[in-house]
């Protein structure tokens, strides 16, 4: 889902290349209230995409960051638990082996 945005600009100018070859050839006064600029509509359209572009890109990128931060929280989480678990496994084979042992020594000192 990634680069099919940008398959799709690209498909767009090149379809307005092949069909509207005009776009790409007038140049336009354009009145962006400090001045007036003269230059091909192309470019305007471009500096358009670009940004839209350039802000798709910025999510896409915090979309991205957002999920492997969330990974690496549950890694830690995994390994934290695995450790709970093994300490927990570890006591309960020193209690084991504490009863083991008084039953021993029950048992030897009733023979």
């Amino acid at each position: 889902m990634k680069y099919i945005i940008i398959f799709i600009y690209l498909a767009v100018n090149v379809l307005l290349f092949i069909f509207n070859i005009d776009l790409f050839t007038t140049f336009l006064d354009f009145d962006l209230g400090f001045g007036i600029i003269s230059t091909l509509p192309l470019v305007i359209l471009q500096v358009f995409g670009f940004i839209i572009l350039g802000v798709y890109m910025i999510w896409d990128k915090m979309k991205d960051l957002k999920r492997e931060v969330l990974i690496t929280k549950l890694q830690k989480q995994i390994i934290e638990l695995q450790k709970n678990a093994e300490i927990q496994q570890l006591k309960n084979e020193a209690k084991n082996i504490v009863k083991a042992d008084e039953k021993i020594n029950i048992l030897a000192a009733e023979f």
